[in-house]
């Protein structure tokens, strides 16, 4: 006959026996991180008694338009200030909060070094705001870099935004439509010279399907698609190697056909091609 009774005390003795044990297991994983906290806190203090993780090197890469002294007050921190706890994440986007700063890296060289890398926008194109007589300096993306004189300008002049005409600050965003597709297209040919001398100065976007680019030192415009580019800078280096030491009869090169380039020349010009 099976008794009950024994097999009952065994399930009881069996279950005080895991209580113990899980209860010994708890105490013990309290200890261990009571210890681990104490002990991490004790090297932390022993760190800066002794000025171990402080910074004593500060190294910053990269600014030219934002100074130094700048960069330095925006990350917040001195010689002697404690590295280990000091938050590069927080430092990185009040850097980045700076109109002129692009991206940042921020790393600690430990035990007591700091390297900052900096990429600074780069000016990309003078907008002209024409009804209110006032040109501004942007990037790729569209931010205001700065105002700027029309009579000191050495970038290439885009006028025909339709953009709320307004006094801008540095730091503004002005990246309408029709900004980036003028500043895309840009990106296509602003290192190119027409026949090998003349660099671009100026793009009139008001036409809402096409661009015309002028090109300092010269009449000769250039009409290009406003939107989708394919082949056409392949067309444009044929049509400039044709017509090399011809260039001073050409009025116009038209790109915005797909099969074709419409090269235009002046009337009096073709009024003597016709005699």
């Amino acid at each position: 006959m099976v008794n009950t009774a024994e097999y009952e005390f065994n399930d009881i003795e069996e279950f005080k026996l895991r209580r113990s044990e899980a209860t010994t297991l708890f105490v013990a994983s309290v200890f261990v991180t009571i210890f681990a906290i104490v002990a991490v806190y004790a090297v932390f203090s022993l760190a800066k008694t002794h000025g171990i993780f402080t910074l004593s090197s500060l190294h910053i890469e990269g600014g030219e338009t934002v100074d130094q002294q700048t960069i330095r007050r925006l990350l917040n921190v001195v010689e002697g200030d404690y590295l280990l706890t000091y938050d590069i994440v927080e430092a990185g986007k009040r850097i980045e909060n700076h109109p002129w700063i692009k991206s940042v890296e921020i790393r600690k060289t430990l035990p007591a070094g700091l390297t900052v890398s900096v990429v600074e926008r780069s000016p990309k194109a003078i907008l002209s705001l024409s009804r209110i007589g006032l040109y501004y300096m942007v990037d790729e993306e569209g931010i205001v870099l700065g105002s700027q004189e029309k009579t000191k300008m050495s970038l290439p002049l885009i006028s025909g935004i339709k953009i709320e005409e307004k006094i801008l600050v540095l730091g503004d965003s002005v990246l309408s439509q029709d900004l980036k597709d003028t500043l895309r297209a840009m990106t296509q040919i602003e290192n190119y010279r027409l026949f090998g001398k003349w660099p671009i100065s100026a793009i009139d976007a008001s036409n809402a399907n096409h661009l015309k680019i002028s090109f300092t030192g010269t009449d000769v415009s250039l009409l290009t698609p406003r939107f989708a580019w394919t082949d056409e800078m392949a067309r444009l280096q044929t049509v400039d190697y044709l017509l090399n030491g011809k260039e001073t009869s050409v009025q116009s090169i038209d790109l915005r056909f797909n099969d074709k380039v419409i090269v235009s020349y002046p009337s009096d010009f073709e009024e003597k091609r016709g005699t």
